[in-house]
């Protein structure tokens, strides 16, 4: 094949592509990383291992202030895996929709309490995921690579903090 003709297929299939119901469209990405990767799964297991332990709050404990709490995880959690869920697949990540085992394996353990004791250990658990959470958030923010995946570590990290304040408040009242 000559240039001219090389020139000439390359015209008419970029016309042919212009045409099509279904252009490819190319635009760029930030790169991403494992670290991102990792990440973005961590993030989406631990809330929804939040919104599972809440959901178990709302049923178990009578205290106004776990209860509170419980709802504000729940909503917090849920706009978190909403924000993730619209980015991620563009960082190559399904978002899991289950809680991680282990945390699942917890909430069993404590599932059975009731009353005072119930609170306390919910609201213990909760304090020591968020510290945990928080830690791994930084961790993104510190190495993470993709542009998305460190907005949303960045924008998420005054709310996990401020779960994490919660959660001690209810320990420190011992009710």
């Amino acid at each position: 094949m000559t240039l001219s003709h090389t020139r000439l297929a390359l015209l008419a299939s970029l016309a042919f592509s212009a045409c099509s119901s279904n252009p490819v469209t190319l635009t760029p990405r930030s790169a991403s990383s494992a670290q991102d990767v990792a990440f973005l799964n961590f993030a989406a297991q631990s809330s929804n291992s939040e919104i599972a332990a809440a959901n178990v709050a709302l049923k178990q404990s009578t205290n106004q202030q776990v209860i509170a709490y419980a709802n504000q995880m729940i909503a917090d959690h849920d706009n978190a895996n909403a924000s993730e869920a619209s980015f991620a697949p563009s960082v190559g990540v399904t978002p899991p929709t289950t809680p991680d085992p282990n945390e699942a394996a917890k909430l069993a353990t404590y599932q059975s309490q009731t009353g005072v004791a119930f609170d306390q250990a919910y609201a213990a658990d909760q304090a020591a995921a968020h510290q945990n959470t928080i830690q791994q958030f930084t961790v993104e923010l510190q190495s993470g690579k993709n542009s998305a995946a460190l907005a949303f570590a960045k924008a998420q990290l005054p709310i996990l903090t401020n779960h994490l304040s919660g959660a001690q408040a209810i320990v420190s009242s011992g009710q």
